[in-house]
């Protein structure tokens, strides 16, 4: 086996579709995005007669007044065995530690039962106190096997579901697909809900810039739910391999009676199974009991997934430790 750093676009999409676990975070398209002064990304692919074994895209990123760096890899890696993560963190773990960097966090789309597998391999699991959804990104989510057909998905439902849905069909609601320029009607909506349920909303211009590259390279989606011509809610969606996400949805809380919510999820995975795409993960719930967030999502047919977590590998041990002491414990958390 060999650790090649892939620099081409076409070849790196393309071979991590073949791997399990694969999603838009560790894509060509979510790189490029997080690319910035500070920051850089390097993709690595384990290869082994030809085939991929295990890949990873990683964020570095520079600490401010010290000489190092953290990298991250968002809902990464991935890779096929215990055998091949193995092959592939040694070897990344000297890749690493050349480009002065401390620890590498990870938070694969594998389930809890890795956990035995990440601590052989040196990782420790990292813990958000007080975040409502846990980690950088959910470790339980409400995701559902896609159906072919818009009558096969809305067959999946609950029976209140299709009634909403059909209630907003009734009521004038339309769903439509829009570019970058539709945030400027939605954003008032999707900060409303962000502070009202606590979740990290990026900046006006760094979705903007997510919505356009994700619409030009066809592996997203905005869509507006209007009402006589008015937004009153939308939502962010992206297709990338197997897998459809729904990343952010608001609505106008006064539109609550034309069930804008239904509309947009039902719209949403129409759109995903039209695209080929076989799952889709309707986003972080909080638990599976008494939790109204999950109770909405399952009617959809959503089932919880818990995964693995986040974890990190130090790299540089004795200035990682040292420098997670002064930090007061904040550096393994941070990315």
């Amino acid at each position: 086996m060999r650790l090649t750093l892939v620099t081409d676009e076409t070849n790196w999409d393309e071979l991590i579709h073949g791997l399990p676990g694969h999603g838009v975070y560790q894509a060509w398209s979510w790189g490029e995005l997080r690319k910035g002064p500070h920051r850089e990304v390097r993709r690595y692919a384990l290869v082994e007669g030809g085939q991929v074994r295990a890949a990873v895209a990683v964020e570095l990123r520079r600490l401010a007044h010290v000489p190092w760096r953290i990298a991250y890899a968002p809902r990464g890696p991935l890779w096929r065995d215990g055998r091949d993560l193995g092959v592939l963190l040694g070897d990344l773990r000297r890749e690493l530690s050349k480009l002065s960097v401390l620890h590498l966090k990870i938070n694969p789309d594998r389930p809890p039962s890795e956990d035995a597998t990440l601590k052989s391999l040196g990782f420790a699991r990292v813990s958000h106190p007080g975040r409502t959804f846990g980690g950088i990104l959910p470790e339980l989510s409400a995701r559902l096997r896609l159906a072919a057909s818009v009558e096969a998905l809305r067959g999946a439902m609950e029976p209140e579901a299709r009634r909403r849905i059909r209630q907003a069909e009734r009521r004038g609601l339309r769903v439509e697909q829009s570019g970058p320029g539709g945030l400027r009607e939605l954003y008032p909506w999707l900060q409303a809900t962000a502070d009202r349920q606590s979740f990290f909303l990026p900046p006006r211009e760094t979705l903007h810039e997510i919505v356009r590259v994700w619409t030009e390279r066809g592996e997203g989606a905005l869509l507006l739910a209007r009402s006589e011509g008015r937004c009153v809610g939308g939502a962010l969606c992206s297709f990338f391999g197997e897998e459809g996400v729904g990343h952010f949805l608001a609505d106008d809380p006064s539109s609550r009676h034309l069930s804008t919510a239904y509309a947009l999820y039902d719209a949403g995975l129409a759109e995903a199974a039209a695209r080929g795409c076989r799952f889709f993960d309707l986003g972080g719930i909080h638990s599976t009991a008494d939790d109204g967030l999950f109770d909405f999502k399952r009617q959809f047919g959503a089932l919880a997934v818990r995964l693995v977590g986040e974890w990190n590998l130090p790299v540089r041990r004795l200035p990682y430790a040292l420098l997670s002491v002064a930090s007061r414990g904040r550096l393994p958390r941070r990315i």
